[in-house]
């Protein structure tokens, strides 16, 4: 008699990880950032989500204050054209930022503009946004009354773990997460975006989600869904989550 053999199931396609705000300079090594070599030096050794995507463009848009760093990459959403705006803060100090960024084609033509505010950057931290663009960006930025000046808000030093689970038709991915204080500090309510990566670093998708009030020694935990540029996400995709919690 011939034996039958139990068909195994297919393990459950999964990315797990934690995350966690990083100091942005060696307590033993003061860095001068008015050498711009040190701030491209920083930007390309930080050991966060940022290091996750392939950006296609990365400066330094203040000449007095070369911690700032804008980093930029063509991306999807829903299959729409998008470009990632992402602010790095370099510094020991928060700073508020703000301005206007209109997307550029490569003809020069303005394809696409948001407004962008953040009453205070975490040192060592990096905030993202997009915007919906008519056609292809080429990664550049023309700005438009931007600043980055002092602040009194404070922010909170974080950490966090998500998990993300396929759909059965692959088509997209469920991100389920959690945030809170390092210290336990109480935190108000703030953006967080998901950037969905190929194993190249590209974002083929992503999702905003808002962050509620945290009490003191709390947390916030939510579920989101995030979709691929076009037909399945591929086995080997990735998520970079930013988040920039700010004392309540």
């Amino acid at each position: 008699m011939e034996e039958v053999k139990e068909e195994e199931e297919e393990p459950e396609k999964e990315i797990v990880e934690d995350v966690e705000a990083t100091d942005v300079q060696d307590e033993e090594e003061e860095i001068d950032l008015d050498d711009v070599n040190d701030w491209q030096s920083l930007i390309n050794e930080l050991d966060t989500e940022y290091a996750k995507v392939a950006w296609t463009n990365v400066d330094s848009v203040f000449e007095e204050n070369p911690g700032v760093v804008v980093s930029t990459v063509p991306g999807k959403e829903f299959g729409s054209d998008v470009l990632i705006v992402a602010i790095t803060n370099l510094y020991e100090d928060g700073f508020c930022f703000s301005g206007t960024a209109k997307a550029l084609a490569a003809d020069g033509s303005v394809v696409g503009e948001t407004y962008i505010y953040e009453g205070c950057v975490g040192s060592g931290n990096t905030i993202v946004e997009y915007i919906d663009c008519d056609s292809l960006p080429d990664g550049r930025i023309e700005w438009e009354d931007c600043d980055a000046t002092e602040t009194d808000q404070e922010f909170v030093p974080w950490e966090g773990e998500y998990e993300g689970n396929f759909s059965d038709d692959g088509e997209y991915l469920t991100i389920d997460y959690t945030v809170n204080a390092t210290d336990g500090t109480a935190c108000d309510e703030g953006p967080v975006t998901i950037l969905l990566v190929d194993e190249d670093g590209n974002v083929i998708g992503v999702a905003l989600d808002y962050m509620e009030e945290i009490e003191e020694d709390g947390s916030f935990s939510n579920s989101v869904d995030v979709y691929g540029d076009d037909g399945p996400i591929p086995d080997n995709s990735d998520v970079a989550f930013f988040a920039n919690p700010i004392k309540k």
